[in-house]
């Protein structure tokens, strides 16, 4: 996803529940900044509005149950520390669509961007997103937890922007988020 000839870091998480991806999503919202454009990748049911809940609560906003896939609305706003738009991508043809919806207007320090089904508008997102893919782990053995819940989380994003980032924001993969390993 990220250029190939730019250094990324990555970072991997393995959630047990809806409950540590939020978490885990909470703790990045709580260390963003403003400007920032977060480039959510999944399948159906991987769990990106779930994690874009988490992200909405560290940034501030009161109640997690205002956030909902855009589907069908492209964009919604939310109210936190910053403004956060929050994109779907899924229904959209191709980059120059995302573009001609003026999601660049918003790009700015007082504002987050959080987009799904980014993979279909990577082109025109800024090269210093973090991308934040997320899968069904359904073959871990040894786990108790309904098989559907468990997610892996993958960060990834230039390292000249994210690597000391990332580190200060999960320092080591804390157990208090029920990960995996």
């Amino acid at each position: 996803m990220n250029r190939p000839d730019r250094p990324i870091c990555e970072l991997v998480f393995d959630s047990k529940s809806p409950e540590a991806t939020c978490q885990i999503a909470k703790r990045l919202g709580e260390s963003l900044r403003g400007g920032e454009v977060l480039a959510l990748v999944g399948d159906l049911g991987s769990g990106k509005t779930t994690f874009t809940r988490g992200l909405c609560l560290g940034l501030g906003l009161d109640d997690a149950r205002q956030v909902s896939s855009p589907t069908y609305v492209l964009e919604h706003l939310y109210a936190g520390r910053f403004c956060i738009y929050h994109y779907d991508a899924y229904r959209l043809v191709g980059p120059e669509e995302f573009v001609a919806l003026g999601f660049r207007e918003h790009l700015s320090p007082q504002s987050v961007l959080v987009i799904e089904w980014a993979d279909k508008v990577l082109e025109s997102l800024p090269p210093e997103r973090l991308e934040i893919e997320l899968s069904m782990q359904n073959d871990v053995p040894n786990v108790s937890e309904a098989p559907d819940s468990r997610r892996r989380i993958r960060f990834s994003g230039p390292r000249e922007v994210w690597g000391h980032r990332l580190g200060g924001i999960f320092p080591t993969k804390d157990s208090s988020f029920g990960l995996l390993g």
